[in-house]
C-alpha cells in the first residue's frame, strides 16, 4: 500500500542520512580503546566513509532520477549544450551557465563516450560519476592531508575523515 511503501522510504531515508553516519563514526573513532591498533584507526575510518559512499551512491541510482531537483534541468541543459555544441555557454546563455565548467565537460565526455541516457541504467551512472568521484576524492585527500599535518595523532586524522566524509552538505551533494 502507499502509505506503507511511504514509511518504508522515510525508514530509509533516516537511515541513510542519521543511523549509518553515526554507527561509523562510533565505530571507527572507539576502535582503539577496544584494542585496535591506533594506527589503523584513521585507515578504519577511512575505509567505513568509503563504503558509506558507495552505498549511498548505489542508493541514489535505484531511488533518484538524475533530473530530480529543482536546478537539474538547468544543469542537464548545460551538459547537454556542451554536447551538441562542443563550446561553453556564456553566462547569460542558461540558468546555471556560470558555474565553472569543468563538471559539465568532465560529464558531457563521458556521456558521449559512453552514449548515456540521462533515463537509462548507465545514465544513471554516468551522470553522477564526475561528482561521486570529486566528493569520495576529497574525502581521500584529507586523509592525506591530515596524516601529513599530524603523523603522530591517528585519532586527529580520523575525526578529519569523519568530518570531511560525513559533513552532511557533502554527503548531500557528492555521495
Amino acid at each position: 500500500s502507499a502509505p506503507r511503501r511511504e514509511a518504508d522510504n522515510e525508514a530509509k531515508a533516516v537511515l541513510r542520512t542519521v543511523a549509518y553516519p553515526i554507527a561509523i563514526s562510533l565505530v571507527a573513532l572507539w576502535a582503539a580503546p577496544r584494542g585496535w591498533p591506533l594506527l589503523a584507526q584513521a585507515a578504519l575510518t577511512l575505509a567505513l566513509v568509503t563504503l558509506y559512499w558507495l552505498a549511498l551512491f548505489v542508493f541514489k541510482l535505484a531511488d533518484l532520477p538524475v533530473a530530480m531537483g529543482f536546478d537539474a534541468p538547468a544543469h542537464l541543459l548545460y551538459i547537454d549544450w556542451i554536447r551538441e555544441r562542443h563550446s561553453l555557454p556564456l553566462a547569460s546563455q542558461g540558468w546555471s551557465a556560470y558555474h565553472p565548467p569543468l563538471h559539465y565537460l568532465l560529464t558531457a565526455g563521458l556521456v558521449s563516450v559512453f552514449g548515456a541516457a540521462q533515463d537509462g541504467a548507465a545514465g544513471q551512472i554516468v551522470y553522477r560519476l564526475p561528482v561521486f568521484a570529486a566528493g569520495l576524492a576529497n574525502v581521500w585527500l584529507t586523509h592525506g592531508v591530515a596524516r601529513r599535518l599530524w603523523p603522530g595523532a591517528p585519532r586527529k586524522t580520523a575525526l578529519a575523515v569523519a568530518a570531511a566524509g560525513l559533513l552532511p552538505m557533502n554527503v548531500y551533494m557528492s555521495a
